[in-house]
């Protein structure tokens, strides 16, 4: 469950100190025992003593809990070892048995997928720090994220998507790093940069390491809350345009890019002087998706400056992942 036996509360100025938050969310069924399967056969939300007691910030998480403690789920631990407020996430692997912010994702094909375009869509839910693709399993690719957490986010929300034809399976990577090409195993949990690249089809590299991109939207607690984490919708939300775009311009932004054009396109009202934002619609959700991870970052030039306009795409849409509605 989401308590845990983890000892350990915010730090003494959040004033929380002996609370006990008892084992919420009860004893309920559920949780990812095997994606393909649902929702699995965990206890679940689990009976553990919440996230009280002790001076670390949820500190020395080593219970039973977290994510539920059965055949699947979660796994076992806590939330951080560390002691105080340096011990937020510092050990987070042990609250995801064991798993390392590495990503497989299986179903692409080689011929519509490329490093960039999966960062487009993967950017939506976290940091994507590095891509690879397999050369000898060609519909399958590897990411690096910025945490565990942030790889359960987006196995939530991605997987099962359809793009281009095919179907998307995302999980955990059991062996929790990636190797260089000529290393030796080792049990740091990191995607380590590979020497020697492979070309996809579309003359891409097979790897490549976004660490320092400023497309990334969660570099800071700020720019984290800027986004909205939902489930791909047929509404895609687009933003940091310049004034002068109009919807015959984002139609061709979007065929330039290789996607179809988007069927309505909504203009919000101008809030600032420097940008533009509104809203577009496709026929359905797989192709909102391709468009979104052919055409997020392009490049529009600026009316008033050298520096061109780096247009930002999103999924529109409420909390709960259903479709936008104009």
């Amino acid at each position: 469950g989401y308590s845990g036996r983890g000892r350990g509360g915010p730090p003494g100025d959040y004033s929380y100190h002996e609370d006990r938050y008892g084992g919420s969310y009860g004893r309920g069924r559920g949780n990812y025992d095997e994606y393909d399967a649902g929702y699995g056969r965990t206890e679940g939300y689990g009976r553990g003593d919440g996230y009280s007691r002790g001076d670390g910030y949820y500190s020395r998480g080593g219970g039973r809990g977290g994510f539920g403690r059965g055949d699947g789920g979660y796994g076992r631990g806590g939330y951080a070892r560390g002691r105080g407020s340096a011990g937020l996430y510092e050990d987070e692997r042990d609250f995801y048995n064991g798993d390392g912010p590495v990503m497989m994702i299986y179903g692409i094909d080689q011929d519509n997928f490329n490093c960039d375009k999966l960062f487009n869509l993967l950017c939506l839910y976290g940091n994507c720090n590095k891509i690879k693709f397999m050369k000898s399993k060609t519909d399958t690719a590897m990411a690096q994220l910025g945490s565990v957490r942030q790889v359960y986010t987006t196995i939530d929300n991605l997987h099962g998507t359809m793009i281009f034809g095919n179907k998307l399976a995302l999980r955990p990577s059991k062996q929790q790093i990636l190797h260089e090409i000529r290393d030796p195993p080792s049990k740091q949990q990191i995607l380590h940069e590979i020497r020697d690249p492979f070309i996809l089809s579309d003359g891409t590299p097979s790897y490549r390491d976004y660490t320092n991109s400023r497309n990334q939207r969660y570099t800071t607690p700020e720019l984290a809350a800027r986004n909205r984490i939902v489930k791909p919708t047929h509404v895609l939300h687009w933003y940091n345009a310049p004034v002068t775009m109009t919807e015959e311009k984002l139609k061709e932004l979007f065929v330039d890019k290789g996607a179809v054009a988007p069927d309505k396109v909504v203009i919000f009202p101008q809030r600032s002087e420097r940008s533009s934002a509104g809203i577009c619609e496709f026929s359905n959700t797989e192709r909102a998706t391709e468009a979104l991870m052919l055409a997020n970052h392009t490049p529009v030039e600026s009316p008033v400056g050298k520096a061109p306009y780096i247009v930002k795409l999103a999924f529109a849409g409420g909390r709960d992942g259903k479709d936008f509605r104009m």
